[in-house]
């Protein structure tokens, strides 16, 4: 099950190093078994089955796997967006139809060449991260750009995926931390 017993001590920084660490130690069999079981864990939620739209990350690195994710849901004819970073300090949903048309970002995450941001609503955005905590508090990379999308989108269900080693009980937070509503990991789903 989670982990209940990481050492949560230090700043955020020392915590993004940690776990950075251990996402790098995975192999690329365990990336695989280990997402297959969080997007299986993911397609089972009721929520997730009545979405028309989302803004999910496009994976990069060890992050839990979206690719094949994004391009089930574009042949199920969901509206799928995904994000471009715009400037330093800001992040955009742009629709996409197919899984081409990307290029490298600035963080070497690819992105869409297109640059029209999706205004509407959207159902689900599905956020990557590098820890959650039981209080579904979530630890990025430090940029901001998903605490700002969700603050400024609060009707839009947040969902982390997340490996199990992941998940602690609490993390660092301040007061531009947005928590997400559920998290979805290989042994299951936590909610409030």
């Amino acid at each position: 099950m989670f982990n209940q017993q990481h050492e949560l001590t230090g700043s955020k920084q020392n915590l993004r190093k940690k776990f950075s660490t251990q996402l790098n130690n995975l192999t690329s069999d365990q990336i695989e078994q280990y997402s297959q079981q969080v997007i299986f864990n993911l397609k089972k939620l009721p929520q997730f089955q009545q979405a028309e739209s989302f803004f999910i990350y496009i994976s990069h690195g060890n992050e839990v796997k979206t690719h094949n994710l994004i391009t089930k849901l574009l042949a199920n004819k969901k509206i799928v967006t995904v994000p471009k970073i715009i400037n330093k300090n800001q992040m955009i949903p742009v629709k996409i139809n197919h899984f081409n048309s990307f290029k490298r970002g600035g963080f070497g995450i690819l992105e869409p060449i297109a640059s029209q941001a999706y205004v509407k609503k959207v159902d689900i955005c599905i956020t990557p991260g590098l820890a959650f905590s039981r209080k579904l508090e979530r630890l990025g990379r430090g940029g901001g750009f998903y605490d700002q999308y969700l603050n400024n989108n609060p009707s839009t269900l947040s969902i982390a995926l997340a490996y199990d080693f992941q998940v602690v009980e609490e993390l660092p937070t301040n007061s531009q931390d947005h928590k997400i509503k559920l998290i979805v990991a290989q042994s299951g789903v936590i909610s409030k």
